[in-house]
């Protein structure tokens, strides 16, 4: 930045008309409230607006700028290597990453979260067989050829299955009716029950399954039957090992209830393009990685058990309100293809 660059929130209000900058980061500054604090130059290509602060925004570099553009599945594969490793043009010092997400529902996102579990499954051991592996007494089978149709079963053993980490929110008694698991229509569920009558938090985990090629899904309130005592501690007492021997978790860290889903964001990220010294076409942005901050500040870690099943979970996916984050014993992945590790 130059060095007329604006001491104050305040003043972004008029330059942020004419400089593109300035609009940015006055759009980043009145999402973070942050009115009346003054606005620090950071040398490491980044700015903050207090000197405690994290980066407002950043400067990244998109894959084309290097190779000519791949086909779908191979821009992913090789923009995973980047995430791998140190995601940066060592010349420069600006990340390898799109300017923005991807679409949350589109092709490249789930082939993205496919890659991540291919990498794990080749070269950690995060998914090695366990010796004492407990399998649920009951899963939901997502994979009938309707896709409307899933069935309540048991005793599925040597089977991957995926587990739902989520909030319980504060369900009606009315709402418990219709979409738990009850001695009244457990046998009618283990013949078949619709996927359209599910809440849209249940709905995003069954898509979410199938969309990394499983067949099984473990849900505490369809898998374990409510108003059943007895049955509620038999399975009380399996929790630990279900999460532990789960393929992956879900955690749908976005959402309050059953109702809020986890498959959409409402999100306008914005950035604008510069060109190098070196011609090289350089993105400045608003699409920040922070796994900490996302992860405390979600629904999902605010709920108790929370912590126990994200421990004992081998691989986790988290899918915050800001970006998905993959979580394994090797360290975390992000969604804009930024690796940190532990």
């Amino acid at each position: 930045m130059s060095s007329d660059c604006p001491e104050s929130a305040f003043e972004l209000r008029t330059l942020g008309n004419n400089c593109l900058l300035c609009n940015l980061l006055r759009n980043v500054v009145r999402r973070g409230d942050y009115q009346h604090v003054p606005i620090i130059r950071n040398p490491d290509l980044a700015l903050t607006v207090t000197t405690d602060s994290p980066c407002v925004f950043r400067l990244c570099t998109n894959l084309s700028s290097f190779l000519p553009p791949f086909n779908i599945f191979n821009y992913v594969a090789y923009y995973f290597m980047l995430a791998k490793y140190p995601s940066t043009d060592g010349s420069y010092g600006i990340e390898i990453g799109p300017p923005i997400l991807q679409t949350i529902s589109g092709a490249l996102y789930f082939q993205l979260l496919r890659e991540w579990l291919r990498e794990c499954n080749q070269s950690h051991n995060c998914n090695r067989q366990i010796e004492s592996q407990n399998w649920p007494t009951r899963v939901i089978f997502v994979g009938s050829s309707d896709p409307n149709k899933l069935i309540l079963q048991e005793q599925v053993s040597g089977m991957d299955y995926l587990v739902l980490s989520h909030c319980w929110g504060d369900p009606t008694d009315e709402e418990r009716k219709r979409f738990c698991t009850t001695p009244e229509n457990y046998r009618g569920r283990k013949e078949g029950f619709s996927y359209n009558d599910l809440p849209k938090t249940f709905q995003d985990a069954v898509r979410v399954t199938r969309e990394l090629d499983k067949k099984y899904l473990w849900i505490d309130s369809l898998c374990i039957i409510q108003g059943d005592k007895e049955d509620w501690k038999k399975e009380a007492k399996r929790m630990e090992h279900v999460f532990a021997s789960a393929y992956c978790t879900i955690a749908a860290s976005s959402a309050s209830n059953w109702r809020d889903g986890f498959l959409e964001r409402n999100l306008s990220p914005q950035y604008f393009q510069i060109q190098s010294n070196s011609r090289r076409q350089v993105y400045v942005c608003d699409n920040m990685h922070n796994y900490s901050k996302d992860m405390d500040e979600s629904p999902l870690n605010k709920r108790a058990w929370v912590l126990q099943e994200r421990v004992l979970s081998r691989r986790t996916i988290h899918f915050s309100a800001k970006q998905t984050y993959w979580e394994c014993a090797e360290g975390v992945l992000c969604e804009n293809f930024i690796g940190l590790q532990w």
